[in-house]
């Protein structure tokens, strides 16, 4: 513990005349007193003990008071002490009315954290931690102050949609749109002939997609770089999809990026970023962040992934427009600002170009009206 809170610059100090009074009459003569404080296991079982020991510890200037706590395995043996040790950290708190002093319970390594006994602490106010390098770190964190640069309080993502319904790609992208998302041309058409006079008014070459699926190329529902109205006549008529949506044929894609938000009940609106397009699973090169979010943030997250090298570009390529990409995301964020009853967005992929980013398929779950 020691070790650890120096190199995260976690402070213990030296006990005082009154703390060290009291561990003496809770662990007895035996004992070294400090603070880390090993207090051995002359008081091992004995709660009212390991409790008095605790609240000597735990002194009202402090920040925090922690026990460093290892469970054993449950399939091979009891743990009644273990439980006396965490239900004497909690009594150590008293009855007093006055504002609680945070505690924590620190298993040395996070396998010897059981998830029913960390479940167990936050439902009595303690913070479990999954290790002690890991908790002077998130100590530490938690102390800092934060700096006058960073944005508003975390959005709070409110109750779950009971029945969030998935929007059309069209629809999806329209809503987008309205809040600056750049999107391709498009026009929906329910039949093989409308699909190709439609491509004729966009001009070639387009893309054909079937509405209604959260994955279109597994479904076999996009046909990509159509030259002609026979072309896209043939693969309407062929493809599995009520409805379809032909759209412009993007080009000159220097990289692809997908941008989501999703709900974290525990955190806010998690908003990832990372690379796009069929790869997207395979490379998983993504940073995440809470909304909301600064420029400057989606610019930092943006370097540091895998695919910075394409964006910037790559052996003296042309780069890819980073303003318009930081815009793609900051539409997202007011778009999640805006609307009651989200679930869910993602644009992937988001065509990167030298003078602009274009999203080419968009996702939204949200209750309807």
């Amino acid at each position: 513990m020691a070790d650890a809170g120096r190199v995260h610059g976690v402070d213990f100090p030296a006990l005082t005349t009154a703390q060290s009074d009291a561990l003496r009459m809770a662990l007895g003569p035996r004992v070294a007193l400090s603070n880390p404080l090993d207090y051995h296991t002359y008081i091992w079982g004995n709660r009212e003990a390991m409790t008095n020991c605790f609240r000597a510890m735990a002194d009202p200037a402090l920040a925090m008071a922690c026990v460093v706590l290892d469970f054993p395995r449950a399939d091979r043996c009891g743990s009644r002490e273990w439980n006396d040790v965490l239900a004497a950290l909690q009594a150590s708190r008293g009855a007093s009315t006055a504002p609680a002093m945070p505690l924590g319970l620190i298993a040395t390594l996070s396998d010897n954290m059981p998830e029913d006994i960390a479940r167990r602490c936050i439902a009595e106010g303690i913070t479990p931690f999954c290790g002690i390098a890991e908790a002077m770190a998130a100590i530490a964190i938690a102390a800092a102050p934060l700096p006058a640069t960073d944005p508003e309080a975390v959005w709070p993502p409110g109750p779950d949609p009971a029945a969030p319904a998935l929007l059309t790609e069209a629809a999806a992208k329209a809503e987008l749109a309205a809040f600056g998302l750049r999107i391709p041309a498009a026009i929906r058409a329910a039949t093989p002939d409308q699909a190709a006079e439609a491509a004729s008014r966009i001009g070639f070459p387009v893309v054909l997609k079937g509405e209604g699926y959260a994955h279109k190329t597994e479904a076999g529902a996009v046909a990509l770089n159509l030259t002609g109205a026979a072309l896209v006549r043939d693969a309407a008529a062929t493809m599995p999809a009520p409805s379809r949506l032909v759209e412009e044929m993007v080009t000159g894609a220097i990289a692809e990026v997908l941008i989501g938000v999703t709900r974290d009940p525990a955190h806010g609106w998690l908003l990832t970023i990372g690379a796009g397009g069929v790869m997207a699973e395979l490379l998983r090169d993504n940073v995440s962040l809470l909304l909301p979010v600064t420029r400057d943030q989606v610019g930092g997250a943006l370097r540091d992934l895998r695919i910075w090298a394409l964006l910037r570009g790559w052996r003296g390529g042309p780069a890819a427009c980073v303003d318009a990409i930081i815009d793609a995301v900051m539409a997202v964020q007011e778009h999640v600002r805006a609307t009651p009853g989200l679930a869910e967005i993602e644009i992937n992929p988001l065509i990167c170009r030298a003078h602009d980013a274009v999203a080419v398929d968009a996702l939204i779950r949200k209750e309807m009206p």
